[in-house]
Order: structure tokens, then sequence, then C-alpha cells
């Protein structure tokens, strides 16, 4: 899976009346993955690979794709496509759908600050889960990926 998907599990969770576990220390957490990029204590983990592009340009750009990066050759679609290396912070598997999964996880959070009675850190996860809306192409009515430069893949 990519992007960062313990913020929606959290937050499903607490919607759903489970409250035996400490809020505001999964929302310290999930802030502080969400905003700094680092490796599980075993480096078989990153969380939010890619998360400097996704906090500058407000996408994971298409050059960052790791799937790209990594495969190699004309027909490497036939054969087993190798994923970005676990300790790597900066490639991301899948640039688009990792920027539509970091917009649900900033949603996710902004929920959990809401829930901890915390507005300024909802509001500006609020703002940061709209960041879908950088890969959206509304001609198609999909998300593409999108260069750093700001131009779309598809034109």
């Amino acid at each position: 899976m990519t992007g960062d998907p313990a913020p929606p599990a959290i937050a499903h969770i607490w919607a759903l009346g489970a409250r035996r576990f400490d809020l505001r220390a999964a929302l310290a957490a999930a802030v502080k993955g969400a905003r700094q990029p680092g490796t599980s204590a075993n480096a078989g983990y990153v969380e939010r690979q890619g998360l400097e592009d996704y906090l500058r340009l407000g996408y994971v750009p298409h050059e960052k794709n790791g799937n790209l990066v990594t495969a190699s050759g004309l027909d490497s679609w036939r054969h087993d496509v190798l994923g970005p290396d676990p300790s790597n912070t900066d490639l991301a598997w899948g640039s688009a759908a990792t920027t539509l999964e970091y917009a649900t996880a900033d949603f996710a959070v902004a929920r959990l600050a809401a829930a901890a009675g915390d507005g300024a850190t909802c509001r500006r996860f609020l703002a940061r889960s709209a960041s879908w809306h950088n890969v959206f192409d509304s001609s198609i009515g999909y998300a593409r990926p999108r260069w750093s430069t700001g131009r779309g893949c598809w034109r």
C-alpha cells in the first residue's frame, strides 16, 4: 500500500467509538509522520516517501515515482517491477496514488485533531487534505501524475 495508512485507520477506529487509546499520543505521532520523513527502526518502512515534495508542491511529482526509476527494460511491465528502496525517503510508489493517499491521511489527521480539540492542527491538515486537487485532471474526471514543473503528464 502506498501512502500513510495509519491516520485513516486510527480516525476510523475513533469514529466507530473506540476510546481505549491515547488520542493525543496518536495525533502527535500522525502529525510527526506527516511533517518529517523517516524510516522505521528496522529501516523496513518509510513513512510518507516523497514528503518533502508533497509539502513543497502539494503533490508527489511524477519523476519521484519509484517504479519509473527502478524499472528497467522496455518490457518491464512483464517482469516483477521492484518497488522503491525502503530506506529511500524520496521515492514514492505511484506518484498520483501517493498524493491521493496523503490527502486522505491529512484529512484523517484533521479529524483526529478535531476530536482532540486542537483547532489549529485541524485547520492546517484540513487545508492540506485538498491537495488531491493538484493531481485531478478535470478534462477526464480522474487523477493523473504531474511533473515537478507543474505540467501534467497527460499534456
